[in-house]
């Protein structure tokens, strides 16, 4: 899928269009925001090819264009070890369509897309809204069923108490089988796709995000998003683990580049100080002969 960028800033198309398919990590994010009741509103941004939680804010009343540009500079610094983000897709709505977000996604040279006002564009994270919401209401009140009264509705915890239900929801979530990556979690998605493209994404003749269709492009997607996650599939904390090292692997030759660096300057330094305290003397004894 080729994407080309708008001529005009403001005009912003979908350029998703429901392919929501996808085989290449950090992509495509989809950001959006729900309703938690009585206890404000939740914007997350979530991975398309991982299904994968990647940022949230909670705000216990109205979520704003600064809490989502927030959302988007955490993110963006937290996955900088990622390939970059190419598209952040969104619905139409105010906070997503004001000069205040098109500066703070710009900035980071990501292409805006938004989903029409028509029908739902926007179902990788309206789906999961539904699961995330359902998981909030069982942390709250242990034992709720469906037919209960909807522990959203009844102001029981403050505002930090809620924000901690939140973030246990989201790794609940992000750790859980998930039937569309062929039973692996969000977290083993998301690594088995980093092991299998490091930083850059993927340069594969598959077409890299598709409708979820019975089509041949998106069977071949899926194909290979289940060759990745049988070859792959691993433990969410080991890579961490080595990614951490190699980031303190790239810290000790960064280190080690500035110290040779130190070193050389401080040569070049004491060279050049001998060469001028040379030409002194030489001056001074000519002074002298003269």
């Amino acid at each position: 899928m080729t994407i080309q960028m708008n001529e005009n800033k403001n005009e912003v198309r979908n350029l998703i269009m429901q392919k929501y398919i996808s085989i290449r990590t950090n992509y495509a994010i989809c950001m959006d925001i729900t309703n938690l009741g009585v206890y404000g509103q939740l914007v997350v941004a979530v991975d398309m090819a991982a299904r994968h939680i990647v940022g949230h804010w909670y705000h216990n009343e109205a979520i704003t264009t600064e809490h989502v540009c927030q959302t988007l500079t955490q993110l963006t610094k937290k996955r900088s070890f990622l390939p970059k983000i190419e598209i952040i897709q969104t619905n139409r709505g105010s906070i997503f369509t004001n000069p205040e977000y098109y500066d703070c996604i710009d900035q980071y040279k990501i292409l805006k897309s938004k989903g029409s006002s028509k029908g739902h564009q926007n179902q990788v994270v309206e789906r999961l809204f539904r699961t995330l919401q359902s998981i909030l209401r069982v942390l709250i009140c242990p034992g709720w069923k469906q037919k209960d009264p909807d522990p959203l509705k009844q102001l029981q915890f403050s505002s930090q108490e809620m924000a901690s239900f939140v973030q246990q929801a989201i790794e609940k979530y992000n750790s859980k089988p998930h039937r569309h990556l062929e039973g692996l979690s969000p977290n083993q998605m998301e690594e088995a796709l980093f092991l299998k493209h490091g930083n850059e994404h993927p340069q594969e003749p598959t077409q890299l995000i598709v409708k979820n269709e019975n089509s041949l492009l998106a069977q071949e997607a899926i194909e290979y998003r289940r060759q990745v996650a049988q070859q792959l599939k691993g433990d969410w904390l080991r890579f961490f683990i080595e990614w951490k090292k190699d980031q303190e692997k790239l810290q000790k030759q960064v280190i080690n580049q500035i110290e040779q660096r130190k070193e050389q300057v401080i040569a070049r330094l004491t060279q050049t100080a001998k060469e001028a305290e040379a030409r002194a003397e030489e001056i001074q004894s000519q002074y002298k002969v003269s």
